[in-house]
């Protein structure tokens, strides 16, 4: 049948309607092909949103995806502070009227424990004495949580009610890869503003952002 059909088009392609119909194709496959490799790039730009909510994802991978999501959400100044000893926060957000601290993490338990939500205390101690009130520093802790599972099917409620009160009692935010993930898409498309999903940021306790995307 494909050698038939081969053979035919052989035959005709002379033809004035087949002739046609042949610089038609010729002219939509380099239009799709042109198509395709742009589609790549802008895939190969997107992958930290698969890369920070990954199976198995842990500290290294969180910290260099969401450094690459702030960014993109619109964060002009985003340091992610490698290799400094001693430790220190993860990564630093400078904005012109805040500091916002982040500490990325990743484990297999459904519920993380308290001393991964509130490592990131600590910091914002240590690094509002540096600046010694010049701009108020916020805290953040990114949480891929139950990464032993695809993210959709993960545990949706990870922090019961005394994480949401040690949270806001210490003033710091607790956000979910999942739920950080969420906020990006609703960003991009537009249905939350920048200034939106940057208070969110700032929250104390567990923050959302509020409807789903499907």
């Amino acid at each position: 049948m494909i050698d038939n059909l081969k053979l035919l088009r052989q035959i005709t392609k002379d033809f004035n309607e087949v002739k046609i119909l042949i610089s038609e194709h010729k002219s939509i496959s380099k239009q799709l092909r042109k198509v395709d490799r742009k589609l790549q790039t802008i895939e190969s730009k997107y992958k930290f949103l698969t890369d920070i909510v990954s199976v198995d994802g842990k500290d290294a991978i969180i910290e260099k995806s969401a450094k690459l999501l702030f960014k993109s959400a619109g964060f002009k100044q985003v340091r992610h502070l490698v290799n400094v000893r001693p430790k220190r926060e993860d990564l630093q957000i400078w904005c012109d009227d805040c500091l916002i601290l982040v500490e990325c993490k990743g484990t297999y338990r459904s519920v993380p424990d308290d001393k991964e939500l509130s490592q990131i205390k600590k910091y914002i101690d240590h690094r509002s004495n540096i600046i010694k009130s010049k701009i108020p520093v916020f805290g953040l802790t990114v949480i891929n949580h139950d990464n032993s599972k695809l993210y959709q099917k993960r545990n949706k409620n990870p922090f019961d009610k005394s994480k949401q009160e040690y949270a806001i009692a210490s003033q710091y935010g607790i956000v979910t890869t999942t739920e950080l993930l969420e906020g990006f898409v609703l960003l991009k498309n537009n249905i939350i503003t920048f200034d939106t999903f940057k208070q969110k940021l700032k929250q104390f306790g567990v923050i959302n952002f509020g409807d789903r995307v499907s």
